[in-house]
């Protein structure tokens, strides 16, 4: 019987077998500060911790197969800070970071989900255009190494890191206010 920290996948497959897929999503706590110097300037300080020790899948199951992945993981903490300055009425800037703690030991890290740590940084501007508001950001995440060994089964051991492990994010927001 699932209850409401379940989240249920059912999806068809070609042949018209069904599969059904358990997971448990994890709850989580936020805490955030915000501060407005003068007229023009605003400072914001978050902190988010992740319960990612009891995040799993369940199951999957394929017609009358059946497969059961534990969760390996353990809770995650981010952290964000960001700066923001008004130009003027219709103009603003901002800059942030942020760093979240991996969700999984490097003994405990899968392919399928290789979890480490993230660095980020991001800029961004924010403006008046036809009774919109226009918010743009750039965002740049170092994902760490994400160094894995794992046992891959029938095919065999996995073991290595990734060379280049970052996302780069343009973000771009449209709000009308009615």
């Amino acid at each position: 019987m699932l209850d409401d920290r379940y989240f249920k996948c059912l999806l068809r497959t070609v042949d018209g077998r069904w599969i059904d897929a358990d997971f448990e999503i994890p709850q989580m706590v936020q805490v955030g500060y915000f501060q407005e110097f003068r007229d023009d300037w605003s400072f914001t300080l978050d902190a988010i911790w992740l319960d990612t020790s009891e995040f799993g899948v369940e199951s999957v199951s394929v017609g009358a197969g059946r497969l059961s992945l534990p969760a390996e993981f353990k809770d995650a903490w981010s952290f964000m800070v960001g700066l923001r300055h008004e130009y003027r009425p219709d103009l603003a800037f901002s800059v942030g970071a942020a760093y979240l703690s991996s969700a999984a030991s490097k003994s405990k890290r899968s392919l399928a989900l290789p979890l480490d740590r993230v660095i980020a940084v991001g800029a961004g501007v924010e403006w008046q255009w036809k009774g919109f508001e226009v918010h743009n950001s750039l965002n740049y995440a170092d994902l760490g190494d994400g160094k894995l060994d794992q046992d891959g089964g029938p095919a065999g051991r996995v073991k290595g890191s990734f060379d280049r492990n970052y996302a780069v994010v343009l973000d771009t927001q449209l709000i009308k206010r009615f």
